[in-house]
């Protein structure tokens, strides 16, 4: 049975069972507290997403010698041998040369340039040119230029554009060899997330060196690239900026609220898209009680967010996949607090970032449309520190099993998702957790193992 099988059956044990069939919630804490249906309340906030740039990217007809604009960009492959070969233009790029009387070929002997990856070099053209400037762009080697490359590519595409405060860009697309749809498709993601940069929590959003570049159109020149690479592109890119806006917010703004709200927007925006978000008192009534244990120290009530993306038109899907965050906004680590040196307490909320993952991923699931129901499950809260926390080395109720016993809220809140248990309970799945806290301390969600088969038996990479 897959790992990913097995962690969807834990994280949708509540589908499948009746309100009121699980283990009471009151044995949180050893027995001795219940967890209180009414949360305090705190201000609410919302949660800007990064936007996404408006400039246009497009393939185009035009030939590049007579293409107009702002400035024009001529890519290069490095040479074979630095020392002793040249750089010998292509026909377009020829082309090119003749049409702006010579300054690629003197910009090339000035610069010493051999196509080495590195950084563009920029020259003005003459009044009556038709691009006000040219660029050219080393790519490397040409049999090194993978996935890696063409992303930094198209990082150097975007800092001309803001560099040069570009509006109109023209890109004489690589060739001999030409771009494969994959590297076009990383090459133009790249481009739109260095042209989408998060301004948010600038101080000063409108200095130079915080604001956007303006480029407003990006033609791309000599063919090999089509109109739906660049959609697929900018699809993905869409999915990382709503992504890294998660991640890159803090904790006061992003808590299982807002998150929630995120997951909304996407089921508002997609008609595809529908969203079950389990409250606190549907929680208690499934017997969450590991999940709400991590929870019952924060102010903010936990959201339990199942979004499910179905394919658009009647289509049956062919299968079936369900994608599993980790969402815990911030972790404190409760009363196993996350305290000196080299516990990253303040970077924290990246705990949330599996979540953040899944939130992307299923925005650009709905825009591409697959034929694949696909399900996102997220169990978003925080893990603080106050009166109601769980207790360390406490019995917790849970859905699925008797009790857990767990020395850690986080490694509760993972037991959770994997569907493990502690104590000394009979294997039920192929895997199992081991973590590590800043002390050095394991937590396992298991009995004590002898080194050998810890070693053997080591959880997913998380």
């Amino acid at each position: 049975m897959s790992f990913g099988l097995l962690m969807m059956r834990a994280a949708l044990a509540y589908s499948a069972h009746a309100v009121g069939s699980r283990p009471a919630v009151s044995l949180l804490r050893g027995g001795q507290a219940k967890m209180t249906s009414s949360w305090p309340s705190i201000p609410a906030t919302s949660e800007a997403p990064i936007a996404l740039t408006t400039a246009t990217i497009s393939p185009s007809d035009t030939s590049a010698a007579t293409w107009a604009g702002d400035c024009l960009v001529v890519p290069f492959w490095e040479v074979a041998n630095s020392t002793t070969d040249s750089i010998v233009l292509s026909a377009a790029q020829a082309a090119i040369d003749d049409a702006c009387s010579g300054a690629l070929t003197d910009l090339i002997a000035d610069q010493e340039f051999k196509g080495g990856a590195g950084a563009p070099a920029v020259v003005s053209l003459p009044r009556g040119s038709a691009a006000r400037r040219l660029a050219i762009v080393g790519l490397g080697k040409p049999d090194k230029w993978k996935i890696g490359g063409a992303r930094k590519f198209g990082e150097s595409l975007a800092s001309v554009a803001k560099a040069q405060k570009v509006k109109a860009m023209g890109l004489l697309l690589p060739a001999e060899p030409t771009l494969t749809s994959e590297t076009a498709q990383a090459m133009l993601e790249a481009t739109y997330l260095g042209l989408s940069p998060d301004l948010r929590y600038k101080s000063k959003p409108d200095d130079d060196d915080n604001k956007p570049p303006p480029l407003v159109s990006l033609d791309l020149l000599g063919g090999g690239v089509d109109a739906d690479v660049v959609s697929r592109a900018r699809t993905f890119a869409a999915g990382v900026l709503l992504t890294r806006g998660l991640v890159g917010s803090p904790p006061n703004y992003l808590n299982p609220d807002t998150m929630a709200e995120t997951a909304a927007g996407l089921a508002a925006d997609f008609d595809t898209m529908s969203l079950k978000v389990l409250e606190l008192d549907e929680c208690e009534a499934l017997g969450m009680g590991a999940y709400l244990g991590v929870a019952q120290g924060s102010c903010t009530p936990p959201k339990f967010i199942h979004l499910t993306y179905t394919p658009p038109n009647g289509i049956a899907p062919k299968k079936k996949v369900c994608l599993i965050g980790k969402g815990l906004t911030f972790d404190s680590g409760g009363y196993n607090i996350k305290a000196g040196a080299g516990s990253m307490i303040e970077k924290m909320k990246f705990d949330m970032g599996g979540a953040g993952a899944v939130l992307g991923a299923a925005r650009a699931v709905a825009e591409l449309a697959p034929a694949v129901e696909t399900h996102f499950i997220i169990a978003a809260c925080e893990n603080m520190v106050s009166a109601g926390e769980a207790i360390e080395r406490s019995h917790t109720a849970h859905m699925r099993f008797s009790s857990l016993s767990l020395s850690d809220t986080a490694a509760v809140y993972v037991c959770v998702l994997t569907g493990e248990r502690g104590g000394d309970a009979p294997w039920r799945h192929p895997y199992r957790l081991q973590q590590e806290d800043d002390r050095g301390h394991e937590h396992r969600c298991r009995g004590p193992l002898d080194a050998r088969r810890r070693s053997s038996l080591r959880g997913p990479p998380w």
